[in-house]
């Protein structure tokens, strides 16, 4: 009696199998990635108006807008610190940036965002991804 050979070898069931994760794995890289970015677009949102808070606290305590982000780390007389040093850095591993106007009484604070090339000016208009908070 002779057998006959149906179905596929086991070498390409294991090829198809390889195949199918590697597509899988390509769709699901990109969708995390997208994920990850996304995520880390509210997280810089998030810090850059709790950085805003305390700008203002800041303003309102001392009765001037700090020189730096880093000046709210540290105590002044009876008020602060503000904020934990931790905060000044974005998600993307760089300094969010400060700019105030004494003149019109209002700050922005912003993050250059993913592509580290953002900018934000005092009206809160803002270039190539920054993402801030505007405040008085």
């Amino acid at each position: 009696m002779h057998w006959k050979r149906r179905g596929f070898s086991l070498s390409l069931d294991a090829a198809v199998a390889i195949i199918i994760s590697a597509v899988l794995l390509a769709v699901g890289t990109a969708a995390f990635s997208g994920m990850v970015t996304r995520g880390k677009i509210e997280r810089a949102r998030s810090e850059a108006a709790v950085l805003g808070a305390a700008v203002s606290e800041y303003k309102y305590e001392i009765q001037s807008y700090p020189s730096s982000l880093s000046t709210l780390t540290a105590a002044d007389g009876q008020y602060g610190p503000w904020i934990t040093s931790k905060l000044l850095i974005d998600p993307w591993h760089d300094s969010y940036q400060l700019i105030t106007d004494t003149t019109d009484n209002k700050f922005v604070v912003y993050s250059k965002g993913k592509d580290l090339n953002g900018n934000m000016t005092i009206d809160g208009t803002t270039s190539n991804g920054a993402i801030g908070f505007v405040g008085k």
